[in-house]
């Protein structure tokens, strides 16, 4: 019985340490929006602004003492100076600070703001083309749960799948994703080579109920409507070399996103850089500050999906 009283007296000390912790993280929040209004001031019209090279101007604000840019004053510089000793964690911050200063002067964002590939709407009438087997019609019909008035084009080839969106006879295409063996990186490269983003997955068991293969919707663009409260990021992006990795895991860890999938490998950019893919599950009012951190702090981002897990999963 003693012990057990230890340790909930354990539990309650790290409970009461919890909270402490939440209520100065909330102290932090002002903070970081100073900084943000201090850095959005210089800016003349900020209604006028492009928000992606505002956003490309704080990312580069940290890895340099100062900014070289005339216009910016020398009390600028010295912002510049402060903000390269911010951590990961509150680099995110000062970008959620950011985006509160924008809102504060009226300026509306959304995914499309940072990565203009989310900026469609569905149609009315959606056509899918894919492989015809029994398999992918499980697919086709998880699917169709998302899309209006959703229609069918059977495809000869997962080629021909691809040419099909990207001639406009169907706007989207079914590819197989992943099985229980891993990636299927063929169908990934495939859907890459004609700039396809993810719009939903799918899991479709075989009919005794093992070796799942799970199955990507894939369109040019990405309609945020179809990735839920909490969706699926999916996107590439190059870094310097392996000690830049943990730098931006933490900032997505701290963004409450939790990584599905990472992979990396040598970029033909530079000597060290890596190519990376990261998937993350983040909640959705999560979803602007990690689209501004990528454009922000990662080389040549691009975003490669914006989804959610259909129920079969």
């Amino acid at each position: 019985m003693r012990a057990d009283r230890d340790w909930l007296i354990t539990c309650e000390n790290i409970a009461l340490l919890d909270g402490r912790i939440s209520r100065e993280t909330e102290k932090r929040i002002p903070l970081f929006r100073e900084l943000a209004h201090a850095f959005l001031h210089p800016f003349p019209d900020p209604e006028n602004l492009s928000v992606r090279d505002l956003f490309l101007r704080a990312g580069q604000a940290f890895p340099a003492s100062t900014v070289h840019d005339d216009a910016l004053s020398e009390n600028r510089s010295l912002l510049a100076r402060c903000l390269t000793q911010l951590t990961a964690q509150d680099r995110l911050c000062f970008l959620d600070g950011l985006l509160h200063a924008l809102g504060a002067v009226g300026i509306s964002l959304t995914a499309a703001s940072f990565f203009p590939v989310c900026g469609i709407d569905l149609p009315l009438r959606c056509r899918v083309a894919y492989v015809h087997n029994p398999y992918a019609d499980e697919a086709f019909e998880s699917f169709s749960a998302l899309l209006p008035t959703p229609s069918f084009l059977y495809a000869d080839g997962f080629r021909e799948a691809c040419e099909a969106v990207a001639a406009h006879e169907a706007d989207f295409c079914i590819l197989p994703f992943e099985n229980s063996a891993g990636p299927l990186l063929p169908f990934a490269e495939l859907a890459e080579r004609f700039s396809l983003c993810i719009n939903a997955i799918c899991r479709v068991f075989h009919a005794d109920g093992t070796d799942a293969t799970r199955f990507a919707l894939y369109a040019p663009n990405i309609a945020s409507v179809l990735a839920g409260d909490f969706p699926c990021l999916r996107a590439a992006f190059t870094i310097p070399g392996t000690d830049a990795l943990p730098l931006h895991l933490t900032a997505f860890a701290s963004a409450d996103g939790r990584i599905l999938r990472l992979s990396c490998a040598p970029d033909d950019s530079a000597p060290h850089a890596l190519r990376c893919t990261v998937t993350l599950r983040i909640p959705a009012e999560r979803l602007l500050p990690v689209l501004s951190y990528l454009l922000a702090f990662t080389g040549n981002p691009r975003l490669l999906g914006l989804y959610k897990e259909t129920e079969n999963e």
